[in-house]
């Protein structure tokens, strides 16, 4: 099983906060019990976004995931992201092209950013 604590890094000039997740589209039963195996999991580059109210997928995301988002109402689905159960949004506007972790997953963690030796790591609560 994937790692719990998520790890990434700060780029650029604003500092941006980038993390390795594992994604995993998890099965109808999976849903309530973490026994049973997900479905298919990947490993994503995602923006932390603390604005952002929610966790949002590109439909090229949702795709690897084996999701056709036409078929969840409202555009959304659950997904488990190291071992954290969420809602995954589409992504759209002006991030329809990068994955968001927003703050339906950064409420159940705990973020902590270095930005002198600019590392990231989000750890279970």
């Amino acid at each position: 099983p994937p790692s719990t604590v998520l790890h990434g890094i700060t780029v650029g000039e604003n500092a941006r906060v980038l993390v390795r997740a594992c994604v995993a589209r998890p099965s109808s039963t999976s849903i309530t019990s973490t026994s049973s195996p997900p479905l298919l999991a990947l490993n994503v580059i995602m923006l932390v976004d603390t604005g952002s109210p929610y966790v949002f997928f590109t439909e090229k995301t949702w795709e690897a995931l084996g999701v056709r988002i036409e078929d969840f109402p409202g555009g959304q689905a659950s997904v488990v992201i190291n071992g954290t159960k969420v809602l995954g949004h589409v992504s759209h506007s002006h991030f329809a092209n990068i994955d968001v972790l927003g703050a339906s997953f950064l409420k159940q963690r705990q973020l902590v950013v270095d930005y002198t030796n600019e590392i990231v790591e989000i750890q279970q609560l």
